[in-house]
């Protein structure tokens, strides 16, 4: 809810506030260790927490927000956000009971359990690489076959350009661009 999915990443239509994205329990296995994983970014507005649903998981879970772990609060309560606008890496893990509870999907909702009422803070975000794993490591991101499929299609059409028309760094090397920085 509040989130469309445009070439790949979930996106927020404008600021929202109490919008999230919701994972079917169908693909849970009961009594199972998962590493559910995603990256997120505030375009604005402010994000304090980051959490949702997880009443799947039952017993020792824990969350890390950049390598940050978080025991001793549940996704589900919210776990602090460093509220900017770079990428962040989630990854929950846990492991799931009897999958008979009364709502046993798993959500992300950002400002979850922040102080206050969360419907009141809006914002604008994106979420992509949502993934989940078996088991107790989690991994690299690995694309979709539709997504690698689109990649490939959009390598093409590029090398299919006249060299002019390819842009590429070396192409720029020298540049000192307005922060300083170089190519």
């Amino acid at each position: 809810r509040g989130f469309a999915y445009h070439d790949g990443i979930y996106k927020t239509d404008g600021e929202v506030s109490m919008a999230g994205l919701s994972i079917s329990s169908e693909i849970f296995k009961p009594y199972t260790n998962y590493v559910f994983s995603f990256k997120i970014r505030k375009t604005s507005g402010n994000i304090e927490t980051i959490g949702g649903h997880a009443g799947l998981f039952t017993g020792d879970s824990r969350t890390e927000v950049d390598g940050t772990v978080y025991t001793n609060i549940h996704f589900t309560r919210g776990v602090p956000y460093p509220n900017d606008d770079l990428v962040h890496v989630v990854r929950v893990y846990g492991r799931t009971g009897t999958l008979s509870i009364v709502d046993p999907n798993l959500y992300i909702q950002p400002n979850r359990g922040s102080e206050g009422s969360y419907s009141n803070k809006t914002y604008s975000a994106e979420i992509w690489d949502i993934q989940v794993e078996e088991g107790t490591v989690a991994s690299q991101y690995t694309p979709t076959l539709e997504e690698q499929a689109a990649q490939s299609q959009a390598f093409a059409l590029e090398a299919a350009k006249p060299a002019n028309e390819r842009i590429t760094l070396w192409e720029h090397a020298g540049t000192t661009y307005i922060n300083g920085g170089q190519i």
